[in-house]
Order: structure tokens, then C-alpha cells, then sequence
């Protein structure tokens, strides 16, 4: 199987590029119209139009002037078409005037159609800070009401 890297880092720095101008639009033009994607905290949007509005939200508000960054770490092709990307991803914003920074490790899976590639399903992943080995290094979370029942020994 041979990987064309171009293209695939091509769709990576477009992401990059759409979300560094605010621009939703372009970043959900992006996903295949039934994507999939999973934002660092969790929240699941489905299609294009919801990856749309959920970038709209972020990039009006609390990302407004952010810069992203993105870094390929690498590509596992799953075959001709379809692929596995792993990325390094930071992001710098401004909150109540200070600067702050939210280090990620996405995993895109992409595929290609036609002459292009495009996002499937993209699963953004918060990096621990330095020190956590474990979710028991992480502070506590209230217990969500979707988990009552699931773990008695929840926090």
C-alpha cells in the first residue's frame, strides 16, 4: 500500500488553517456529509452540519483568536483509502486575560474521495499534565447523571 502523505497532511494543515481564521464553514467542509467527531471533552457531534455549529460555538467564544497547531506523528493505512492519522496538537487562546495553552493528541481517520481526502471520524484527546500517570492523577469530576447506576464506587 502506498501512502500519499501529501495529500493526507494537506487536509491536516487545511483544518489547521480553517480553524486559525475562525472559519467553521471551511473546517466542516472538511468531514464527510455523516462524520463522526469527538471533541476534547467528550461531546459526540454528528454530521457535518453539527461539526459546523459546534466549531461556530467554540470559534465565537472562548477559542476567538485562538491559534492551533498540528503536528503528523503518523499515518496507518487501513488500505488504499482509508487511513489512520495521529497528530500532535497545540492550542493557544486568551481566558480572562491570561494566555493558556491545551496540548492534545487527535486521531483522524480519513478517507480518500475522489481526487481528495476527507475526515470520517476525528477523536481530539486532552494530554494529561505533567506528572498524571493515570485518571486517579486527574482532579475529581462531579458524577454525571448518564453514569448513575454504571460504578458504585464512582467519586
Amino acid at each position: 500500500m502506498s501512502v500519499d502523505t501529501v495529500g493526507i497532511q494537506t487536509v491536516v494543515n487545511e483544518f489547521v488553517a480553517a480553524w486559525n481564521r475562525g472559519d467553521s464553514a471551511a473546517i466542516a467542509a472538511l468531514f464527510v456529509p455523516d462524520a463522526d467527531f469527538i471533541n476534547v471533552l467528550g461531546t459526540h457531534e454528528r454530521g457535518r452540519e453539527a461539526i459546523e455549529a459546534g466549531h461556530r460555538e467554540i470559534l465565537n467564544t472562548v477559542y476567538w483568536r485562538s491559534r492551533n497547531q498540528y503536528t503528523v506523528r503518523a499515518i496507518r493505512p487501513l488500505s488504499d483509502d482509508l487511513v489512520v492519522v495521529f497528530a500532535d496538537a497545540l492550542l493557544a487562546f486568551t481566558m480572562n486575560g491570561a494566555e493558556r495553552a491545551l496540548a492534545a493528541c487527535p486521531t483522524l481517520v480519513l478517507k480518500r474521495d475522489g481526487e481528495r481526502w476527507r475526515i470520517v471520524v476525528f477523536q481530539n484527546t486532552g494530554v494529561a499534565p505533567d506528572g498524571a500517570r493515570s485518571g486517579a492523577d486527574l482532579p475529581l469530576a462531579p458524577r454525571p447523571a448518564s453514569a448513575v447506576g454504571l460504578n458504585a464506587n464512582w467519586a
